[in-house]
């Protein structure tokens, strides 16, 4: 019987369906979903192990490993044993061995069949099931084991003591052949060798180093976190599932020394498994076998000498450096303001791809959704010169990684927005100890800071609902936000009725009213501590009260940038910050590569000249003035440094002591110095 599956089993002759790596989406030959099995092409119809027909098991026999079990009869193996039809139960005291049987069927002389066996085993009934699901799984999926995700392909950036790290989501896109969509999380590591060794530092209960240390880790808001509930097996250790921090697909490392070689790894991570993770919706399977997560790959190849061959599309090299000499890296050139509105949420623009930074004044504006509460719908970002629409969307994707991937300009932007207006915070001016609470739940969240300020005398008039008179009240309410009064109902208790602020009061303020019909916002009750006499308010008290408040259409932010800036005058000046690092150089430095584990020996010698100008000619002298070396810097606007191995123009080792070196650059002049080499 013909088992239909998804069209993704039938992926035409070029084997690649959507949730394969490398898939473009495009079908040159029409192969694809044309519910035929193509040449090469996996896994569809008569070429996948669960759309054949198949007999299944029909006998079963377990026995000893020798005497009578022995199959040495061919005729009572065949009649007593496996013929189709025959179980027996399990032998159980000494060792057996098992027999299965599929038949009947035809066999043409030169033909051949391929048999797929499981044997199941479990710690009790519920378990053995839930291997036999796995392994059905395993089969149903032509015996794809469980797979971490794929590598997402990662870009580096090198800065002045920064590296800019961005990477794609095609990790989150894949899917492994048992457990489904199972991504859970971005690892970030870093380290000084391409082994990653020096930061394997996490160890199991035996003090094996098992696990990476990550600098920094990205994960999925799904509930999963903290330690992973399956442990490694036998190791007693679990992976950090991190705290629901959401996804991320960028990253500045701030914290590397200019020169230094690091090597960089975005790993992927899945969520593994536990009996519990389909009901809590952490996985879209039911009843799989509990497994601890897997990590994708981070391989780099070296040779012999540490050079890198090749990198996986995880993994990236980077050397930060400075500039080169009087050139200025992109940056946010003014920071960031809040030029008009009064949301309280942050707005943070952040350079992900420098190189991609240009010169240009950016204004955010928002959309909201015109209520009183002014709940925020949408936003975009504008050129403010050119008015040119440069990003937009809605405020759904606030926080979202979707939003986190569009970068305007090498620029993301990161939106804490507060979403829904509420009480921040209640503050009396004067020396009162009245407390305030804030009741119930408003008619409107009206995002505005408002003041209530006392007075001698009565100053304004309550709104009163069911009465043609309106109540005199000695203070009045002001919207801070909008610097208007606003209007509000005020009731006295019966036990101090003095027209102003008192224990038992209640005072619910306005936020707009058409004739009769109010629309009211927060409600504030005033009490005191029990224990405490009451200290009333005195004329001239002010008790502010502030709120959380969505970006609303009334919000701009503006900020600027500038691009890769060359020296404003090229003079001598620009020669001023050339120097050598490190001075004095005392037998090894940190900026040197690790050696190969394959030679022996101390490995590469280097120092660093550093703020070099794109182009210049560096000769180094010792201090008897003779020419020990002639080393031409050819760099580019980020590039201000070059680096010398310490032997001659003869390929000598240089002895220790004093050098001078002499750097000339074209059109610009000339910049003498030196440095110490210690053995």
């Amino acid at each position: 019987i013909l088992d239909v599956e998804l069209l993704n089993d039938d992926v035409g002759s070029d084997g690649l369906g959507p949730f394969d790596p490398g898939y473009t989406g495009s079908d040159p030959d029409g192969t694809e979903g044309n519910g035929q099995p193509d040449l090469t092409e996996p896994n569809f119809e008569f070429t996948d192990n669960d759309e054949i027909d198949q007999i299944g098991l029909t006998s079963f026999f377990s026995g000893g490993t020798g005497g009578i079990f022995v199959p040495a009869d061919d005729e009572d193996y065949w009649q007593t044993k496996i013929r189709p039809g025959l179980f027996t139960k399990a032998a159980a005291g000494f060792d057996i061995a098992f027999s299965y049987g599929s038949g009947f069927f035809g066999l043409p002389p030169g033909a051949s069949e391929t048999f797929s066996i499981a044997s199941l085993f479990g710690n009790d009934f519920e378990d053995i099931l839930r291997n036999k699901r796995t392994m059905q799984r395993i089969f149903d999926a032509d015996f794809n084991f469980i797979k971490p995700p794929v590598n997402s392909t990662l870009t580096a950036t090198a800065g002045d003591r920064k590296v800019f790290l961005s990477w794609d989501d095609a990790a989150e896109r894949s899917r492994d052949p048992i457990y489904g969509n199972d991504f859970a999380m971005y690892k970030i590591y870093r380290s000084t060798d391409p082994f990653f060794n020096s930061i394997k530092s996490i160890t199991d209960a035996f003090g094996n180093p098992i696990l990476w240390e990550p600098i920094a880790q990205f994960d999925l808001k799904d509930g999963l976190v903290g330690p992973h509930p399956v442990p490694l097996e036998g190791l007693g250790l679990s992976y950090d599932m991190g705290n629901d921090t959401g996804l991320r697909h960028s990253y500045v490392d701030e914290n590397v020394d200019n020169g230094r070689t690091y090597y960089y790894a975005v790993v992927a991570l899945d969520k593994g498994y536990d009996t519990d993770f389909f009901v809590r919706g952490i996985s879209e399977k039911e009843n799989l076998s509990p497994i601890s997560p897997s990590e994708s790959s981070k391989r780099i190849e070296v040779d012999i000498l540490g050079n890198v061959i090749s990198l996986e599309r995880n993994v990236a090299v980077v050397v930060p450096r400075e500039p080169a000499a009087g050139h200025q890296p992109p940056e946010i050139e003014s920071g960031l303001q809040h030029i008009a509105g009064n949301a309280t949420g942050s707005l943070v623009p952040v350079i992900v791809n420098p190189d991609e930074v240009t010169n240009r004044t950016y204004e955010v504006i928002f959309e909201d959704d015109s209520t009183l509460a002014h709940l925020t719908t949408g936003f975009t970002v504008l050129d403010r010169m050119s008015g040119e629409v440069l990003l937009s969307g809605n405020a759904d994707q606030f926080g979202s990684s979707e939003l986190e991937k569009q970068l305007v300009d090498g620029l993301k932007f990161d939106f804490d927005n507060d979403e829904i207006p509420e009480i921040s915070s209640v503050d009396w001016s004067g020396k009162s100890n009245l407390s305030v609470t804030i009741s119930s739940e408003p008619q409107v969240r009206a995002p505005f800071d408002f003041e209530i300020r006392l007075f001698d005398d009565f100053a304004d008039t309550s709104y009163a609902t069911f009465s043609r008179f309106q109540i005199p009240v000695k203070f009045q309410v002001w919207n801070l936000s909008d610097n208007v009064k606003l209007e509000f109902q005020f009731v006295e208790s019966e036990s101090g009725k003095d027209s102003t602020i008192s224990v038992g009061d209640v005072l619910t303020v306005i936020a707009a009213r058409r004739l009769r019909n109010v629309t009211t916002t927060w409600k504030l009750e005033f009490d005191v501590e029990v224990g405490l006499t009451a200290v009333l308010p005195s004329p001239g008290d002010k008790l502010l009260v502030k709120t959380r408040k969505p970006f609303s259409s009334k919000d701009v932010f503006e900020f600027s940038t500038t691009g890769w800036q060359a020296p404003t005058q090229n003079t001598e000046s620009v020669l001023d910050n050339i120097y050598v690092v490190p001075d004095p150089y005392v037998a090894v430095n940190v900026l040197e590569s690790k050696q190969s584990a394959a030679l022996s020996g101390r490995g590469e010698r280097r120092i660093d000249f550093v703020n070099l100008p794109t182009q210049c000619t560096i000769r180094i002298f010792t201090v008897s003035g003779q020419l020990v070396t002639v080393i031409e810097h050819e760099g580019f606007q980020d590039n201000g440094r070059e680096s010398w191995d310490l032997t001659t123009r003869e390929g000598l080792e240089i002895a220790y002591g004093v050098y001078f070196f002499h750097v000339e650059a074209p059109g610009l002049g000339q910049k003498l110095g030196k440095f110490a080499i210690i053995k």
